[in-house]
């Protein structure tokens, strides 16, 4: 990977250009960012990137002059510049240090920066050596770097390397809207965030979990977090039009016992500003603005009862095809939680009550997806369209008959095919599910079992009355495999295919 230093006195400029390009797609990565042309020099020092892209007019030093002394020390550094003024003078000087391109800040778009990264890879010698910025590392996931949370002798290790150790430690954590998901750039909001909690000097690391950024930092002043927290926050805003939400933990120092709780304490009051949109920060802890949770929450007993008789009633009203009753019950469920915890078990609550019924998903994907939505109103509205597309409302019951008597007889007659539940509950329009529950209710076997059955007695039938070959049965009845057949009809019947026909048990 070839190190690039980034020197540019606007801050979104200069985190735009770290993060609306691919930069490791490509083959480099930011090793460094500088806000004039001193401190680029003293991180050229430090970094020695192959790569500078740098603004012209900046105090105390300007880009030009930044460049000057770097080509003295390096005849190898490759120099982009970025600039607001489209001037002849400036183009004719930077010329003069081997400037790669000149582009100009109201015209340039990603493409023409990107397009001449190949032919500086393509000169990158083999034997140059840089060092790594320890606070340019790659966004590393939560998980990837504390995989274990009994190991409390590797965590201690981490936070001592990262001067988190002997502090009071808060969790922040960060999301965009999630309705408008596709639209932002998870490494926008990282990088803006580093450079903010870099110019505040407050030891810190971040983390990605899920569409969570989620920031450690020393909370030895815990004002200071919380003025980051609104800044943070309303540049986001500023910056990308769209909402955005922070969650910050309770300050804890004994991160052996504490780091994974306060991730969950972020993220769960992150996500509580579905229940009052005017807020975007919410403190763990209980100010005036946050939901504070307890371990035992007053009443538990009884709104688990309450719960599973409102559960039960939306049940009635889906099976008797009552549909607005079903709204109805669905938006009073999720309408009276109170906080995201109530909301989480809802939402399972409901989910399970059908799941059998949806051959194609699992609880916990469903969950993903319905609490990925900021809204309740959205929440209530997916739940009921999921239930009301599920097959058992395109299907009398008293047709249950008819469905299980058209599968008895096409397996019967095509027992050398595919006969996977999947393949019959589509031949009849039901889901998988459904087809076995109805399947045992009328004929009291399980759907594969019977299956097994009708081929095992053709298996003996074949037996007795010809002489094929025991595999060539096997094929038949649609099993092609030899071992797997025998040890199929040993297990059905209680001896060896070659047995049977030799001497055929006394039924």
């Amino acid at each position: 990977m070839i190190p690039v230093m980034i020197v540019e006195d606007e801050f979104l400029v200069r985190v735009g250009l770290k993060s609306l390009i691919d930069w490791n797609a490509c083959g480099f990565y930011i090793a460094a960012d500088a806000s004039n042309g001193q401190e680029g020099l003293a991180l050229y020092e430090k970094y020695h990137p192959y790569l500078i892209i740098t603004d012209i007019r900046m105090s105390p030093v300007s880009g030009l002059e930044m460049m000057d002394e770097i080509r003295k020390l390096d005849s190898e550094v490759k120099f982009i510049i970025i600039s607001a003024y489209n001037d002849f003078a400036y183009a004719q000087q930077a010329i003069r240090y081997g400037v790669e391109l000149y582009l100009c800040k109201s015209t340039f778009k990603n493409d023409d920066l990107t397009a001449i990264l190949p032919k500086i890879k393509a000169s990158y010698p083999d034997t140059r050596q840089t060092e790594t910025s320890d606070s340019e590392l790659s966004f590393q996931n939560f998980s990837d770097v504390f995989t274990d949370a009994s190991d409390t002798g590797s965590l201690e290790k981490y936070l001592k390397q990262h001067h988190l150790a002997d502090c009071p430690k808060m969790v922040i954590a960060v999301r965009h809207d999630r309705h408008n998901h596709n639209s932002i750039n998870q490494n926008l909001y990282h990088n803006i965030i580093l450079n903010i909690l870099k110019r505040c000097q407050i030891p810190c690391q971040l983390f990605k979990k899920d569409d969570f950024i989620l920031c450690l930092l020393d909370a030895s002043d815990a004002e200071k977090v919380h003025s980051i927290a609104r800044e943070l926050h309303k540049t986001l805003l500023n910056y990308t039009k769209q909402a955005c939400y922070f969650g910050i933990s309770a300050p804890f120092t004994r991160p052996a016992l504490r780091l994974y709780r306060a991730v969950n304490e972020a993220c769960l009051t992150c996500n509580e500003f579905i229940f009052d949109k005017s807020v975007h920060i919410r403190d763990f802890t209980g100010s005036s603005t946050s939901i504070c949770y307890s371990c035992q929450p007053c009443g538990n007993a009884a709104n688990n009862a309450n719960m599973e008789i409102k559960a039960e009633r939306l049940m009635s009203s889906v099976f008797s095809f009552r549909k607005e009753e079903s709204e109805a019950i669905i938006r009073e469920i999720i309408f009276s939680c109170t906080n995201y915890r109530s909301l989480e078990k809802s939402v399972f609550t409901i989910l399970l009550s059908f799941i059998e019924y949806d051959n194609s998903s699992m609880v916990s994907a469903l969950m993903e997806r319905e609490l990925k939505k900021d809204d309740l109103d959205r929440i209530a509205s997916s739940l009921l369209e999921w239930i009301y597309a599920l097959p058992f409302n395109t299907m009398a019951v008293s047709n249950s008959n008819e469905y299980v008597e058209t599968v008895i007889a096409y397996i019967k007659s095509h027992l050398s095919e595919n006969l996977s539940i999947q393949s019959l509950a589509d031949m009849i329009h039901l889901s998988p599910n459904y087809l076995g529950k109805v399947f045992y209710q009328k004929t009291g076997s399980f759907l594969n079992n019977y299956i097994t059955g009708c081929r095992m007695n053709k298996a003996c039938e074949l037996l007795r009355s010809t002489d094929l070959p025991v595999n060539t049965i096997g094929i038949m009845i649609g099993i092609s495999n030899p071992h797997y057949f025998s040890k199929l009809f040993r297990d059905t019947i209680g001896c060896s295919p070659s047995k049977y026909r030799i001497a055929p048990p006394a039924s």
